[in-house]
Formats: C-alpha cells, sequence, structure tokens
C-alpha cells in the first residue's frame, strides 16, 4: 500500500453571506485566517430598549456633521447614533460629540469602501489606523478624546477587541489657576468694545460665570425656563439658576449680584422656553460662544476670558464666605470633592488659632439662634 500525505481539512465555510467589502478589508481577511472573525447581530430600532430608542432618536434630530453632501453622511450619522444609543450614558452633550466622531469614523471608512458599515469600520484594527491618520490633523488631545469615544463605541460591538481599561494611580496635574480678583471687572469694562450682538454674549456669559459659577460646557444648554424668581425673606427676591450638570446631575444655584441677576431674568423672559444663550445666523445654539468672545477680544489686542479661571474664582470666594459650609460649596459649585481648594490653597486666606476660635464662636451662636 503506498503511503500518502495527510490532507489539511477544507476551512468551514463562515456561518452567514459575507460581502466583498468585508472579504477585501485587512480586518475581515486577518479574521479569516485565524478563524476569530466574529459579527454580532446587526442594530436596529428594534434591539434597542425604550430609552436607548428615544436617546437615538434625540441624536438624529439634533446632530450634523460637516462632510460634503452625499449618500454616506446620513447613513454615517444614523449608525453612529445607533451605536451610541447602546453605549453607557454620560450626557446629552457628550452623546452629541461622541456621534460626530463616530460618524465621521464610518464616514471616511464609507469612502473607502463604497458602504457605510459600523462592523467593519469600528473594529480595533480600523480605528487604530483611523487615529493614526487623525494625528496628522489634529491636537493630540483630541486623538485622545476620539480614541476614548470610539473604544466605548468598538465595545458595543466588539467588547473582546476593546476590554474595560483598568484605572491606574498616579499624579494628578493641578487645577486650572483661578483668576486674579478683579480679573471680572475688567472684562466687564471691555464690553463696549465689542459689537452689540458679541456684546450681548460676553455679558451673558460673565455674568453666569462669575454670579453663579457656571462652567463654560453648561452655558450653552440652558433654556430660558432654567432661571426663576425666589422670594427671599420680606422684600427681599433672588435670581435662581438651574443648571444641568455633568453626568445628568442637576444643583440649583442663587445669583447674589442684584445687576448680574436682573440682566440675566430679563434675557429669560425675552426668550421664554427657547435657548437662552443668542443663536447663531443658521438658528443654532453657538456652543463655541466663549471662543468666539475670546477670538473678538484678540483681534481688538484685548486679554481673552479664562472661563476655568473666573469660575474658580467664584469657587474659592464662595469658599472664603462666612456661614457657608463645605456641604454647601460642594452642592452650590457642583463638584464631588474639594480639590480645587487644595489645588488653590495659596490663594486662600490664612487663620491663626484666635481666628479659626472666633470662626467657630459664630458659628454656635448662629445654629443656636437659628434652633431659637
Amino acid at each position: 500500500m503506498g503511503r500518502h500525505k495527510k490532507m489539511l481539512a477544507a476551512p468551514a465555510a463562515p456561518s452567514r453571506p459575507v460581502s466583498a467589502s468585508e472579504v477585501l478589508s485587512p480586518a475581515a481577511v486577518s479574521g479569516f485566517i485565524d478563524g476569530t472573525l466574529s459579527r454580532p447581530r446587526r442594530l436596529t430600532a428594534r434591539t434597542l430598549s425604550e430609552s436607548e430608542r428615544q436617546r437615538y432618536e434625540k441624536l438624529l434630530e439634533t446632530t450634523a456633521i460637516q462632510v460634503p453632501h452625499g449618500p454616506f453622511r446620513a447613513p454615517s450619522l444614523e449608525r453612529a447614533s445607533m451605536v451610541q444609543a447602546r453605549s453607557p450614558f454620560i450626557s446629552a452633550e457628550v452623546d452629541r460629540k461622541a456621534v460626530r466622531v463616530i460618524a465621521r469614523c464610518l464616514y471616511e471608512d464609507a469612502l473607502q469602501w463604497q458602504d457605510v458599515d459600523e462592523f467593519r469600520a469600528l473594529t480595533k484594527e480600523s480605528v487604530n489606523r483611523w487615529l493614526l491618520r487623525q494625528a496628522d490633523r489634529v491636537k493630540p488631545s483630541s486623538v485622545k478624546t476620539y480614541d476614548q469615544v470610539l473604544s466605548r463605541a468598538g465595545r458595543v460591538l466588539y467588547p473582546q477587541q476593546f476590554p474595560v481599561r483598568t484605572a491606574v494611580s498616579g499624579s494628578r496635574q493641578k487645577g486650572q489657576r483661578a483668576a486674579d480678583r478683579g480679573a471680572a471687572e475688567e472684562l466687564y469694562a471691555l464690553t463696549p468694545l465689542l459689537s452689540p450682538s458679541l456684546r450681548q454674549t460676553f455679558l451673558l456669559v460673565l455674568d453666569l460665570i462669575t454670579g453663579a459659577g457656571l462652567r463654560a460646557s453648561e452655558i450653552k444648554d440652558l433654556k430660558g425656563s432654567d432661571f426663576t424668581v425666589v422670594p427671599v425673606g420680606p422684600g427681599h427676591e433672588v435670581v435662581i439658576v438651574r443648571i444641568k450638570g455633568r453626568w445628568g446631575k442637576s444643583r440649583s444655584v442663587p445669583v447674589m449680584d442684584p445687576a448680574k441677576g436682573h440682566r440675566l431674568i430679563q434675557r429669560a423672559q425675552e426668550v421664554g422656553t427657547g435657548s437662552f444663550m443668542p443663536l447663531t445666523v443658521n438658528a443654532q445654539v453657538d456652543r463655541n460662544a466663549v471662543n468666539r468672545v475670546n477670538s473678538a477680544l484678540n483681534r481688538l489686542g484685548l486679554p481673552a476670558m479664562d472661563a476655568r479661571g473666573l469660575r474658580n474664582r467664584w469657587v474659592l470666594d464662595l469658599a472664603c464666605t462666612p456661614g457657608v459650609p463645605a456641604s454647601a460649596l460642594l452642592r452650590l459649585a457642583g463638584v464631588g470633592d474639594l480639590r480645587v481648594l487644595a489645588d488653590q490653597v495659596e490663594q486662600l486666606p490664612t487663620y491663626n488659632s484666635a481666628d479659626l476660635a472666633g470662626l467657630l464662636i459664630d458659628a454656635e451662636a448662629y445654629a443656636a439662634e437659628v434652633a431659637a
């Protein structure tokens, strides 16, 4: 009997029809070679929960990408919204930014393969190639943000390729330094130099940051209905701003400066339930109001507005206000810890033993008065 070489077993047929683009893509080729190609079932509106479906529909209504008109733009946004609706929710603004990143990734992949396919574009290998191309176009910090967005999106389709990263302890950079005392007054003095439209935006931004401690990212989502007037004691009224903060948490902050409160509530009454900030010529919310004002100031050779520094100055001043407990500071500033104070400790007042004892005596007297 003759000897014969052992014949290799034929590779198993794929369990579903494979498109030409999958066969030709490097990710698919390598997947077929090592036998690891696995494609989840297609995402549709029927696969979404009720809350995910509402989130998906909201994203489709409110998000756009700046790419040429063509057959790939709308499908890229649609598939990106579908994927984002399945990812963990952080905030509405984070959702919209993420969809823009995912949609652009899908769009550029579609230009190459001539069809929109999130399963092909969001493999680890494809994402890494796209990020490498972005590194020549944008800042490293933007590439890092894109990486985080696409990792969350890719985890929806390929959790094994995008494992959750384990947090490691390490040194933390100090927060933005608080603006010097008087910085806000100097900026208010510059408002007459701006055009009427920018002047209004500038005043509103300054009032919101220095009067209620808003972050720049929180300003653009304000509605006129977020402002109310509350009576405080006989003959006194205070404007209250309801702020939709990060992670979906809300807080309410009183505006104690009468002039700032008057301008804010006047604007709120003008817009009703509409957007609080002025709209662009395209009737859209200006999501770069701070940058736009700073560009105008730069053109005039004037100092720019440091929004984060102004907010931190508001926090520090609040922390030094007698009678404001730390628990109230956390609530008003919308923070979970007091690192902002630790980072600026050199700007905080110093107290000797007598000062501290006097503060505690005053606190006890106030508590006794309230209890009576």
